[in-house]
């Protein structure tokens, strides 16, 4: 499903530049603003479930991205914390 999601990204990414598009790469500087300044949408949807549902979401994303930070992955913002 990944290769899917990303085999019609290369193909809309190629239209898109066909029609006149430009793309363009971010610095991490430029990531890093964009990151801090967007609202935290995984902790925001992590609290709706947890409302709704009552599952355990804000454990369930800590533990997801205490997972990637063990395994040497530098997440540009953490969502797990306000």
């Amino acid at each position: 499903m990944a290769q899917a999601a990303l085999d019609l990204a290369d193909v809309s990414i190629k239209k898109f530049k066909a029609a006149g598009g430009k793309v363009r790469s971010l610095t991490e500087a430029e990531k890093k603003h964009w990151a801090d300044t967007m609202p935290n949408i995984a902790m925001d949807l992590a609290k709706d479930v947890e409302k709704r549902d009552g599952y355990p979401a804000t454990k369930i994303l800590s533990a997801y991205m205490n997972a990637l930070r063990a395994a040497g992955e530098k997440p540009i913002r953490n969502w797990d914390r306000e």
